[in-house]
């Protein structure tokens, strides 16, 4: 009994039960609040697993007062089948008639929980097992963190860095794989020794440094320095150093975390003495562009000033033989007739030659400022206009579709249709001469096509017509410079294009081709 009613005054013979009786009550008291002040969970059922008794912390934990649970089973207060594992366990109890200890799980308000439970049977006054007594411990954190360290011990252990730490003797307490790999030493070798073995003989000892800096509650990170190997071999390495605490926050060691980086300083060098030797190379040929563009200006000067300086000369020469043909033409015989005429034609070669070095030596290069827009289909009118007399001698045929406005300069367009049509008409076949101009866009610009019908060029000389001087003809057979490709290749290189032989056969024609930036319609 656990409470007593008083009725009257109790008998003599009374008085001693009444006094046990209050003593159990009080002891009863004692018990429950010490159960109830306990962490554990602490219950007890009978041998049907009903509850006679729970602790505060039962009720705490699932949220259920004593009035619901005495009396009742966990398959009435827990889901099925954690109630299935807690019966199971305890007929294990009954069945070995002693103490088992055992891992259970039950459900809180933030998920499963895992209790170490020791459950174990109570005897009657007869010595009969009467109840099961159970007292369990939540160990889910201790569980957590226990797994935490299996998954943070394997990452060190497979970590390709190396990962170690030394006391604050300096001595190495522990060493993974990776430390392994990188230093060479085994664990065996290195742990108990000092840390100074890993240091570089050019180098110093960082520690004091970097514990000083991590009392003050820093922690250092990839700090560059050089380490030594096993084998002697001297490393580059990158440190990222954190203290060790103890449960009172007392510094007790230091970590770190080596990577070697000997292949990243490798390609650094490298790479600098790459820059260093492109900036050489840049300046040198910085300093070669320069020369080449006052040999340059040097070679236009010359060009110009000769091809335009000899103009006079000639000039003065072929008059001189027109007159002196025209005086005395019909006086002269034989050698004296012959000389004269090959002054006359001697002089007109020079003429268009150093007419057409003038004209190429006025080509200098890109003219300052961007080039304009200009109609391509306007300049080639005026251009067919201009060799009228020649079309109309030879009875060709000029034709084109609609062209493209393009970026360039009208005088040096110009220049360039005429050239390649002068010589489709002047390379012409036994039949009537055909010229067919067109464009089409591409991711350049405009590509232009100027295709005949006339004599042809073998391929295997489809580089060679742009040099100067470059024929493949007598000047019997064909007259000319030699000079008028390499102005058109001058002409399109100076806006950033090309010009190039796209198709040709000998007396099939051929078709020559050329890009040009797109203009402003």
């Amino acid at each position: 009994m656990s409470v007593i009613e008083q009725r009257g005054s109790p008998s003599n013979q009374e008085i001693p039960h009444l006094a046990t009786e209050v003593a159990l009550a009080q002891t009863e008291r004692r018990l429950q609040a010490i159960l109830d002040n306990s962490t554990a969970v602490i219950f007890v059922k009978d041998l049907e697993g009903r509850y006679l008794l729970v602790n505060h912390r039962f009720e705490e934990l699932f949220h259920l007062s004593k009035d619901d649970i005495v009396g009742r089973t966990d398959h009435e207060i827990f889901p099925e089948q954690t109630a299935i594992r807690f019966r199971e366990n305890d007929q294990r109890v009954l069945a070995a008639n002693e103490p088992l200890t055992v891992e259970e799980y039950a459900p809180q308000d933030d998920g499963i929980h895992i209790f170490l439970s020791i459950k174990f049977p109570i005897r009657g006054h007869d010595g009969a097992i009467a109840s099961i007594c159970g007292i369990a411990t939540d160990i889910t954190e201790r569980k957590q963190l226990a797994e935490a360290s299996l998954r943070l011990a394997a990452i060190v252990e497979n970590s390709e860095d190396a990962i170690y730490a030394k006391d604050l003797n300096g001595v190495v307490t522990t060493w993974n794989k990776g430390a392994e790999r990188i230093f060479g030493y085994a664990a065996a070798e290195v742990i108990g020794k000092p840390a100074s073995i890993l240091i570089a003989p050019d180098g110093t000892d960082d520690f004091p440094e970097i514990l000083n800096r991590i009392r003050g509650g820093q922690r250092i990170e990839h700090y560059e320095t050089r380490g030594r190997r096993k084998d002697g071999q001297i490393i580059d390495i990158s440190l990222s150093v954190s203290p060790i605490r103890d449960a009172s926050d007392r510094i007790i060691g230091v970590s770190k975390i080596a990577r070697d980086i000997s292949e990243r300083k490798r390609i650094e060098s490298e790479n600098a003495r790459l820059f260093e030797q492109a900036q050489r190379a840049q300046s040198d040929l910085k300093r070669s562009n320069e020369e080449l563009r006052r040999v340059n200006e040097a070679l236009e000067t010359f060009a110009y000033s000769a091809s335009h300086d000899l103009q006079e000369p000639l000039r003065t020469i072929r008059i001189s033989a027109q007159l002196l043909e025209r005086r005395c033409g019909g006086e002269l015989q034989g050698d004296a007739q012959e000389c004269l005429s090959g002054i006359l034609q001697a002089s007109q070669r020079m003429q268009d030659l150093t007419r057409d070095l003038l004209n190429y030596a006025t080509i200098t290069g890109a003219p300052e400022g961007p080039p304009p827009s200009v109609d391509s289909g306007s300049v080639l009118a005026a251009v067919l206009e201009n060799l009228k007399g020649q079309v109309e001698q030879t009875g060709a045929e000029v034709i084109s579709g609609r062209l493209p406005m393009v970026s360039a300069h009208e005088n040096y367009l110009a220049q360039l249709f005429q050239n390649l049509i002068s010589n489709s008409l002047k390379y012409r076949s036994a039949r009537a001469p055909r010229v067919q101009i067109s464009a089409e866009q591409d991711d350049a610009g405009w590509r232009f096509s100027v295709a005949d019908n006339g004599i042809g060029i073998d391929r295997k000389y489809s580089e060679n017509i742009f040099g100067l001087f470059k024929r493949l003809h007598t000047r019997t057979q064909y007259p000319g410079s030699g000079i008028g490709l390499a102005i058109c290749q001058r002409i399109v290189e100076q806006y950033g294009g090309r010009i190039w032989l796209e198709a040709s056969a000998p007396d099939e024609g051929c078709t020559f081709c050329f890009t040009l930036p797109a203009g402003v319609e």
